[in-house]
């Protein structure tokens, strides 16, 4: 995980229901007052009432499909750049938890800045912090003296990503 993503479906799930509220809350206003039979009378007999459903479809719709394209874009980024770079081994010097968490759903993950000591098959070892999000399942396997697997890009040495 990236350690800079935060959760945002909350917003998105907001905006896709918001529309449906407000009709909820218009049409309880209406009965309230006690025209809500000439409402649906009116809206009955017009010719606009293809286009309001339309229009009130792609309301709550549309952030959800905008939401779902975010998620898997940055899938696919993600994807991207584990495939890019050396395959390598990294041993864990330290790990210091950054007080930041992250919950998707019933999991939940720790953000960690783990130091670790890289090594490249030919190349001489070196040191590098990585911010990561680890999941709370498996943190034993986070622990100071372990090897852990990562992706490396060969350009730049702080672009690192734990396989």
């Amino acid at each position: 995980m990236n350690p800079k993503q935060k959760p945002r479906y909350g917003l998105w799930v907001l905006a896709g229901t918001f529309p449906l509220i407000a009709l909820v809350l218009y049409l309880a206003f209406l009965h309230y007052l006690g025209h809500s039979g000439e409402f649906f009378a009116r809206l009955k007999n017009s010719r606009q009432l293809p286009v309001l459903i339309s229009v009130f479809i792609i309301a709550v719709f549309l952030p959800f499909a905008v939401y779902i394209l975010i998620r898997l874009l940055e899938r696919w980024k993600r994807g991207k750049a584990a495939g890019v770079g050396i395959t390598a081994t990294a041993k864990i010097l330290s790990a210091a938890p950054n007080g930041k968490k992250l919950v998707e759903g019933v999991n939940e993950f720790w953000g960690v800045d783990l130091e670790l000591e890289v090594s490249i098959l030919g190349k001489e070892p070196f040191r590098a912090v990585v911010g990561h999000y680890v999941p709370v399942m498996d943190i034993p396997r986070y622990q100071p003296g372990n090897r852990i697997d990562i992706r490396i890009d060969p350009g730049d040495r702080g672009r690192i990503t734990i396989l």
